[in-house]
C-alpha cells in the first residue's frame, strides 16, 4: 500500500522512511534503465514529494526547495534522443551507466564492481528484472537492490550501508555530475539534479538514521 504523504506520516520508524526512500530509488532505477514511460513520469511529483520531506527530516530544508520548483518530466522522443545521445553513444562524451566503466582509465566493464555487485545479490536472493540485459553493476540495478534494502528496514540497516557505501554512493555522484556538465543534458537535468539531492540525504540518512526535529 502506498505511504501518504499529504497527511500526517510517523517518520521517525525505520521501516516507513525506508518504504519513502525505496520509491525513490525505484524510481531513479527505472528512469536509468528502460522504464522512461507515461506511468514513470506521472510519478515524478510524489517523488520530488517524497525527496522534499527526506530533506525536510534530515534538516536541509533549503536546498531541497528547487525539487518542488522542477519543471514535468517530459517523456518521449526528445527525451529518449538526448539519453541516447548522453548514455548510448560511442566516444570521450559517452557517459558510462556502469559503475565498473568510472574506476579504470579503459573504461573496461565486467571489473571488480560487477563480481562483487553479482556477490551481493545472490547472497540476498536479488534477481534483476525479467527481460532486461544489464550487467549487474548498471546503475539501474544497483538501485533496484537498494530498494530492495530499503523496504527491508531495519533488519536490512548494515547491508544498506555496505552497498551504499561500496557501490553506489561514488559511483552516483561522479555518474550525475558528469551528466549535468554534458552539452545534451536539457530534458534530463531536473532528475539528475534531484537524483544528486537523493544521494546525497540517503548518505546522511544512513549516518544519522534518527531524523532531525
Amino acid at each position: 500500500m502506498e505511504i501518504p504523504i499529504d497527511e500526517p506520516v510517523d517518520l521517525r520508524t525505520d521501516h516507513e522512511t525506508g518504504l519513502l526512500r525505496a520509491e525513490v530509488s525505484m524510481f531513479f532505477s527505472d528512469f536509468f534503465g528502460n522504464g522512461r514511460t507515461a506511468e514513470l513520469g506521472a510519478k515524478w511529483t510524489r517523488i520530488s514529494s517524497i525527496i522534499w520531506i527526506l530533506a525536510s527530516i534530515t534538516g536541509v530544508e533549503e536546498s531541497a526547495l528547487t525539487i518542488r520548483k522542477v519543471p514535468d518530466l517530459e517523456l518521449g522522443n526528445a527525451l529518449e534522443a538526448e539519453f541516447a545521445k548522453m548514455f548510448y553513444g560511442i566516444g570521450n562524451s559517452t557517459i558510462p551507466l556502469l559503475e565498473s566503466s568510472w574506476w579504470n582509465e579503459e573504461q573496461l566493464v565486467c571489473q571488480d564492481a560487477n563480481r562483487r555487485a553479482t556477490k551481493f545479490y545472490a547472497d540476498h536472493g536479488f534477481s534483476m528484472k525479467e527481460g532486461l540485459e544489464w550487467q549487474a553493476d548498471h546503475l539501474s540495478v544497483e538501485l533496484a537492490f537498494m530498494a530492495k534494502l530499503l523496504g527491508e528496514l531495519p533488519d536490512s540497516n548494515e547491508e544498506l550501508k555496505k552497498f551504499f557505501k561500496t557501490h553506489v554512493k561514488n559511483f552516483a555522484l561522479l555518474f550525475a555530475q558528469r551528466a549535468m556538465e554534458h552539452p545534451s543534458a536539457n530534458l534530463t537535468k531536473p532528475v539528475l539534479e534531484a537524483f544528486v539531492l537523493y544521494i546525497k540525504l540517503e548518505d546522511r540518512l544512513q549516518t544519522s538514521p534518527t531524523p532531525i526535529t
